[in-house]
């Protein structure tokens, strides 16, 4: 991790606008601070503004954002993100409340969008015009059939996929045998993801919404506001806006049964076991089915998550590197070099790089 890097100047574009709402700074009132750090990783410089609105402070990204300043008591604060990384999204646990004589602990948590997905036969990838390409052998996900607009993010699924367009708004296309590609028509979201049969969407406000065949059970999908959601054949899970995750379906091998506790910023589901990566050490915990060493992860600061069929995968926080575990037809030989982001498919994986250029690897590897 970088040392921060921490300079003062006035009239920039802000990321983060920290309002107090009853005064302003004053080395004669009582203070508290405000402490925010961050779990994920983040691939761009922001700022913070204080209280009297004429001094930022900058943290240097990919560093613990540690940034304290004094408030004064009973001072109401918000911090908003208002400009990020395109390439990502970000939230603020915490991010509203009145100054208090204790330190205020706020989380920024941040995760890379769907760039790349990696489903039953076909990985498809946001290119470099905001386009989708699609790469594998499935008569139902061809790149020319991908319908034509400028995208953010992709989920593939068995033989379908869905996209969430630059304007927020959701396509999907391929197999619907079951409603998985009859998206809402309606709305303004902030991610998708899709399974065998099924889709689901996070809407602006972290409202869930699901479509098709979600888990192939009569179990609901639960209420709240998530920040995270994956699904598989048999369960899903998601983060709440507390980081609290939560899984329903299916619980055979008790791949529905989060461990207590588990606050995280990212979840990933296969059809028998789940991981996420845990806020507190940015390392990956896993539940459910162990038979191929799929449920022990290996440990380290991670940066990104997603699960094959028998086997997972995650990115270094501190450079973007590839490492794997599980049944290793999914993973060998292990992808080499430095990634934005990794997707697990069936029994092959793939990454994308900063140049949108695409790898992958594995017994079923599309590119092949």
């Amino acid at each position: 991790m970088r040392n921060m890097s921490v300079r003062f100047y006035q009239n920039v574009c802000l990321i983060f606008f920290i309002l107090c709402g009853y005064g302003h700074l004053s080395q004669a009132a009582q203070t508290g601070i405000l402490n925010i750090k961050e779990v994920g990783i983040s691939n761009y410089a922001f700022s913070v503004t204080v209280a009297n609105g004429n001094d930022s402070l900058t943290l240097m990204a990919g560093d613990d954002l540690n940034f304290s300043n004094a408030i004064n008591y009973g001072d109401s604060f918000e911090v908003k993100i208002i400009e990020q990384d395109p390439r990502q999204r970000c939230m603020v646990v915490n991010g509203q409340g009145v100054m208090s004589d204790t330190t205020e602990q706020l989380v920024l948590a941040c995760k890379n969008k769907n760039l790349i997905s990696a489903g039953l036969y076909v990985a498809c990838a946001i290119n470099e015009n905001a386009g989708i390409d699609c790469f594998g052998s499935d008569n139902y996900l061809k790149t020319e059939d991908v319908p034509a607009g400028s995208y953010q993010e992709v989920a593939v699924g068995a033989q379908h996929a869905c996209a969430l367009k630059t304007d927020h708004s959701l396509v999907c296309w391929g197999r619907n045998s079951e409603g998985q590609t009859d998206a809402p028509s309606v709305g303004h979201f902030i991610s998708v993801v899709a399974s065998h049969h099924g889709s689901c969407a996070l809407d602006d406000n972290h409202l869930l919404q699901c479509w098709g065949n979600i888990t192939n059970t009569p179990y609901p999908v639960p209420s709240g506001n998530f920040w995270d959601v994956d699904i598989s054949y048999f369960h899903g899970c998601a983060i709440e806006d507390d980081l609290t995750t939560v899984c329903w379906g299916s619980d055979s091998k008790g791949r529905a049964t989060v461990p207590t506790g588990l606050k995280a910023f990212d979840v990933a589901v296969s059809d028998y076991f789940s991981c996420a990566i845990n806020k507190e050490n940015r390392e990956s915990q896993c539940w459910g089915k162990n038979q191929f060493g799929e449920g022990n992860p290996i440990s380290w600061d991670m940066a990104d998550l997603d699960l094959g069929y028998f086997h997972g995968c995650g990115l270094s926080s501190g450079g973007g590197t590839a490492l794997c575990w599980g049944l290793s037809d999914g993973y060998e030989p292990n992808l080499s070099g430095s990634f934005v982001q990794i997707s697990a498919g069936y029994f092959f994986t793939c990454g994308i790089r900063e140049d949108y250029s695409v790898a992958c690897t594995g017994d079923a590897n599309p590119l092949e």
